[in-house]
């Protein structure tokens, strides 16, 4: 097993530990005391991916690369990693514009440092969405969960184990009473299942939305069974890295603004829409930084 070891250093402010924390819901990661891993498969090469968390006062970021299966190639680990991390991210401008609005000030300063982590694949990101539709997030950390040992057997690496997460080639190979079984329901299965098959038999390129129009990804998108606004605005905020995006029928973004503004009642997805005219043009961290006020 080849081992590759890296450091990057970020523009400041960039807080890894708080922008780590949303990672904490998803069972494809493991937090230990000193550092969170996942299993990721980066060019058909498995790899087990380890980021360490920050120390006080430290600035750069330290992560490992273990290739467990096929060719090491330290530079699309690297690659990966930056996109993962948002490294090359420049908060600067993002506060400037934040700073400038009535009632987001105070957020640049609770969440100082706060980024929007990347997905590392767009299948990924897009099955991990469409099972977190219109349900909790504990759920959803149930239901992926239960996805992942439908299809991933255990490996261990230092005796610890791991789990990958499913290919379009194995999502596509269940049937849907594979996952009746695990707490899906029918249409979600379907959906997923749906999914998988037009990427595995090529019917679908994520990879093309990446040169696409924000107004132009939501169309072609929407246009998948199982693809809602909600799914197509959250797809490109954490997968495509879209900057101005706001995913207004969101409950928690709607609860979020009624208490930073100071709202007599949860505003309607219209009313968030309308002032999210005034967040441009960085909506995707302002929204962000709204979801952050939820955390226990």
């Amino acid at each position: 097993m080849q081992t590759e070891s890296f450091i990057f250093k970020p523009g400041l402010p960039y807080d890894l530990n708080l922008s780590l924390q949303r990672l904490k819901r998803d069972p494809i990661y493991t937090f230990g005391e000193e550092s969170v891993s996942r299993p990721l498969i980066i060019n058909q090469s498995l790899y087990l991916i380890k980021i360490d968390f920050q120390s006080p006062g430290q600035k750069e970021i330290k992560a490992e690369g273990v290739c467990l299966d096929g060719n090491m190639e330290p530079e699309n680990v690297r690659k990966t990693l930056e996109r993962m991390l948002a490294v090359h991210e420049d908060l600067s401008e993002t506060y400037r514009f934040m700073e400038e609005m009535p009632g987001l000030t105070q957020l640049t300063k609770e969440f100082e440092g706060l980024h929007i982590l990347q997905e590392p694949d767009l299948f990924e990101c897009m099955v991990k969405l469409i099972i977190a539709q219109q349900i909790t997030t504990s759920f959803a950390t149930d239901l992926t969960r239960n996805l992942i040992e439908a299809v991933s057997e255990r490996g261990f690496y230092r005796e610890q184990e791991y789990k990958v997460f499913p290919t379009p080639s194995e999502l596509a190979g269940l049937q849907v009473n594979d996952l009746l079984g695990r707490k899906f329901n029918r249409r979600k299965a379907e959906y997923l299942i749906d999914f998988a098959k037009q990427i595995d038999e090529g019917r679908m390129d994520l990879t093309k939305f990446h040169d696409m129009e924000d107004a132009k990804v939501m169309q072609e998108l929407i246009k998948i069974r199982g693809i809602g606004p909600w799914t197509a605005t959250c797809f490109m905020i954490f997968g495509l890295s879209r900057k101005n995006l706001v995913p207004e029928s969101d409950i928690g973004i709607q609860k979020a603004v009624q208490e930073v503004y100071g709202l007599a009642r949860r505003p309607s997805k219209d009313e968030v829409l309308r002032l999210s005219e005034e967040w441009a043009p960085v909506a995707s961290y302002v929204s962000r930084y709204l979801w952050e006020t939820l955390r226990p």
